[in-house]
C-alpha cells in the first residue's frame, strides 16, 4: 500500500506543498488498493476499525511519516492534519456512488 518511509521530498519547494503531496499519496495508494483488491481491502480496514491497538499503531506510523517528510514537529498539528483528512476524504466517499 502506502510507503511511509522514505518519503520523496526533493521536488517539492514547501513544507505546505511536501504535506500535500503526502496526503495526495496516502489517498491515491488507498484508493488504488482498493481498485486492485477489494475484499482485501474491505478485510485490511475492518481489521483495523476493529482493532483498537493496530489502529493506533497505524495512526502512528502516519504521524511518523508525515512528520518526517515534512518537517513539522508539533504532534498535535500533525494528528489535526491527518484527523482532518480522514473526515474529508470519508465525506467524499460518501458522496462518490460505488
Amino acid at each position: 500500500m502506502f510507503s511511509y518511509v522514505p518519503f520523496e521530498t526533493e521536488d517539492c519547494s514547501s513544507t505546505k506543498e511536501i504535506a500535500h503531496d503526502w496526503l495526495w499519496d496516502l489517498s491515491e495508494s488507498k484508493y488504488q488498493a482498493y481498485v486492485r483488491e477489494p475484499k482485501m481491502f474491505k478485510l485490511y480496514t475492518t481489521y483495523i476499525d476493529r482493532n483498537p491497538v493496530v489502529w493506533t499503531r497505524h495512526i502512528e506510523d502516519l504521524v511518523k511519516s508525515l512528520k518526517e517528510a515534512s518537517g513539522i514537529e508539533d504532534e498535535e498539528q500533525l494528528y489535526a492534519i491527518l484527523l482532518a483528512f480522514s473526515w474529508l476524504s470519508s465525506r467524499m466517499q460518501k458522496m462518490v456512488p460505488h
